[in-house]
């Protein structure tokens, strides 16, 4: 039951696609900084560094935390019946601890730890009152097409509904576009295409090449793409127009002058 309310709250479980090479970033808790460590400088950005900056405005590491899950859930699920087991598992409660180091036949290398909290899944279990917490220690899932990376932690509420939910993200990831992260709170719906999130205060992004920014603003995915509007604050403003993008490019504003990025 609580996979299914993890699953609908992000729309994240269907599977997808992930891409290849591997950075890391530092993560923690959300970190509630003052404006003055908002260092990011957004002039001059490459395509890859761009879209890391936009992938961390869309919290696309804790869009992508629940596959991880789901992944090394299967893989160790189908390797245990199938020995050797990888990733291993150790169960302590509601909790299932993922550990790599190993590669699963036919699937991916991993590395690092993976604690899934009241997550449910294969080993799992579900605890009704208790928060569901995905928490990565330098975690990483490889093949030879892919390679995903994560560090830090996603929690999902004990009260999350579809209608609505309190997340807590503190979350760096590399899926193949440079690294990038998202550190705070975001308070997210299952829409209908998709689910749509409005930052809480205090909220900070972070791309590898570019630095910490200040985050705000919402997005809700939609038959087409996105809808809203992000503000990234940094030595510059970065606005982006998630709603008039078109042909695969977004329009954005730095400190006023119009541009757009051509990616995400």
């Amino acid at each position: 039951m609580r996979y299914w309310v993890m699953c609908t709250a992000l729309m994240a479980c269907d599977g997808g696609q992930h891409d290849s090479d591997t950075a890391i970033l530092d993560s923690g808790e959300p970190s509630g900084s003052e404006p003055s460590s908002w260092d990011a400088n957004f002039e001059g950005l490459t395509a890859e560094q761009m879209d890391g900056v936009l992938r961390a405005g869309l919290s696309h590491c804790s869009l992508l935390a629940t596959y991880a899950f789901s992944y090394s859930d299967m893989d160790a699920a189908l390797t245990e019946m199938s020995p050797p087991a990888c990733p291993t598992t150790e169960v302590e409660g509601s909790m299932v601890r993922f550990t790599g180091g190993c590669t699963a036949a036919g699937s991916y290398t991993y590395e690092g730890v993976l604690e899934a909290d009241n997550a449910g899944g294969m080993f799992g279990s579900y605890v009704d009152g208790q928060n569901t917490d995905l928490r990565f220690d330098d975690y990483s899932m490889t093949d030879s097409y892919d390679a995903w990376w994560f560090d830090g932690l996603w929690s999902l509420p004990s009260d999350a509904t579809d209608a609505g939910t309190l997340e807590t993200v503190s979350l760096s990831c590399d899926l193949g576009n440079g690294s990038f992260g998202t550190f705070g709170e975001q308070d997210c719906a299952a829409g209908e295409y998709g689910r749509e999130c409005t930052y809480s205060e205090g909220t900070e992004g972070e791309a590898g090449g570019v630095g910490r920014f200040g985050l705000s603003g919402s997005f809700a995915v939609t038959e087409k793409g996105y809808d809203g509007t992000l503000t990234m604050e940094g030595q510059q403003t970065l606005i982006f127009q998630l709603a008039e993008a078109a042909d695969g490019c977004t329009p954005y504003t730095l400190d006023g002058v119009p541009g757009e990025h051509c990616g995400i």
